[in-house]
């Protein structure tokens, strides 16, 4: 099926043909051999299998075609060929697997491990803050885990793949944890309601003359019945997108539990609280209201300003089980990270005898101030895994970039990271970094947060021209 403008038309393909194969096997070959990640090398592998998922949903990169329009048309004179996108809306995370030559079930547990060796590392970490090491080695100090090597003994592994993880020494590991329960609530529709709520009562008058009243896009991870959404006309990624199936199901108007409600006793989604992910029970994505959404790279800022930047690798691990838990072996209603994260603050409470020290109002500033508004939309990334360890030109990773900005806000006299594009959108770092810290300006005079670097009165930059900051250009 195509739409009528041979300018944007695109191809939609609603199953599964020898195409999408040869597309796939193209897409993923040229991602690993150009895009280049701070991971050990499986890692990268499973995160740019996640990209060519995407890129099939979108048809981007390779899933495209070349149509040479008809001689007639009056839109192309030169009849040269166009190129258009080739979208396989019904596409499975299981058929790119598959088509690339690698076994669903292997990948989802391989993913799934990898989930398991933080929330086991988070487990042991508190054991540790109530019973120290007795003999510490240079590996209790640092992200990693101990994984058996066939053949060869075993193995110290970082964390979620991120190769940083094995050289930085940690030195407050409830910093850690204190970043990583923060990052499992930034992405849940419950706090975001709660955080919308708080600002808007509070502050709302101040508000309404800068970005208006604060409206924040809102969503949840679910098990997903494929079958169910076919037996209701929807395709297979329609309930990201609200706009598709609400009116379709007659949900317009409807309140969040309404809507959720009604997708479980539809069957569209799941009521239990943990899935095994098979062929026809899936993850997914339910878009419950449309609004702003979080940059996780103003989330990594922000918390590493506040609490350390050890807390900044703590919200990463957290955001990295969101990520893995997209096509694991299990499914847990809002991800398998709030449910750690709550399983965190138990074993903290349980263990130290005293409340976790993160409050309600402390994870609301958070979300606020790393939210995108009316003014910087245009300017906050949202960088998936793969973004935040990718490498520029320069060998320098995203994360890396945002690290060394960090620590030139603390200390002025630290070099700021040298220009360049991020996420998916190419943002470029100067305007992010810029619009970052007029939200974080805005935070403080609101008493969210205090001016402990008098940002209020230092520049940072030199001079702003054009709303962008003028950066130091180091390598």
């Amino acid at each position: 099926m195509r739409n009528n403008s041979v300018a944007q038309e695109a191809i939609i393909k609603e199953t599964i043909d020898d195409s999408f194969g040869m597309l796939a096997i193209k897409d993923n070959k040229a991602l690993n051999s150009t895009v280049s990640l701070k991971t050990t090398k499986r890692t990268s592998e499973l995160h740019l299998m996640h990209s060519t998922y995407g890129h099939s949903l979108n048809g981007h990169s390779q899933f495209f075609d070349i149509v040479i329009p008809k001689k007639n048309d009056a839109d192309n004179k030169s009849h040269k060929g166009i190129r258009v996108p080739i979208i396989y809306p019904n596409a499975t995370f299981d058929d790119v697997v598959l088509a690339i030559g690698e076994h669903p079930s292997f990948v989802k547990e391989e993913r799934q491990e990898m989930i398991d060796d933080i929330r086991r590392w988070i487990t042991n970490r508190i054991m540790t803050l109530s019973t120290p090491f007795k003999n510490t080695q240079a590996e209790d100090l640092k992200l990693v885990t101990k994984k058996k090597i066939p053949g060869n003994g075993h193995d110290y592994l970082p964390l979620a793949g991120a190769s940083l993880f094995t050289s930085h020494i940690i030195k407050d590991f409830e910093k850690v944890l204190f970043g990583f329960y923060i990052g499992c609530k930034v992405d849940s529709h419950e706090w975001r309601i709660k955080t919308e709520n708080f600002i808007n009562e509070i502050y709302g008058n101040y508000l309404e003359g800068r970005i208006g009243k604060f409206n924040m896009h809102k969503g949840t991870c679910r098990a997903i019945d494929k079958y169910a959404l076919r037996r209701e006309g929807l395709k297979l990624n329609a309930l990201s997108n609200s706009y598709e199936y609400i009116p379709i199901l007659g949900l317009e108007n409807a309140s969040i539990e309404k809507i959720i409600e009604t997708l479980e006793r539809k069957s569209l989604i799941s009521h239990h609280e943990r899935d095994k992910a098979t062929d026809s029970t899936i993850p997914g994505y339910v878009e419950l209201t449309r609004g702003y959404g979080i940059s996780d790279d103003a989330v990594f800022i922000t918390i590493s300003l506040m609490y350390g930047v050890e807390a900044g690798f703590g919200f990463l691990l957290a955001d990295a089980i969101d990520t893995l838990d997209k096509y694991a072996k299990w499914i847990y209603r809002n991800g398998q990270d709030e449910i750690i994260g709550d399983l965190l603050k138990e074993q903290y409470e349980k263990k130290l005898k005293k409340n976790l020290p993160i409050s309600d109002e402390e994870i609301m500033r958070v979300i606020f101030i790393s939210a995108m508004d009316k003014n910087n939309r245009d300017y906050f990334p949202s960088c998936s895994q793969r973004r935040f360890w990718e490498e520029d030109q320069y060998g320098f990773s995203t994360i890396e970039s945002h690290f060394a900005f960090v620590n030139h806000v603390k200390d002025s006299n630290a070099r700021l990271p040298h220009e360049r594009n991020i996420g998916f959108k190419g943002v470029n770092s100067n305007k992010f970094y810029y619009a970052f810290l007029n939200k974080f300006k805005m935070a403080i005079e609101m008493g969210l947060v205090s001016d402990e670097y008098n940002l209020m009165e230092k520049k940072l930059e030199t001079e702003c021209n054009n709303s962008t900051p003028k950066l130091k250009r180091i390598v």
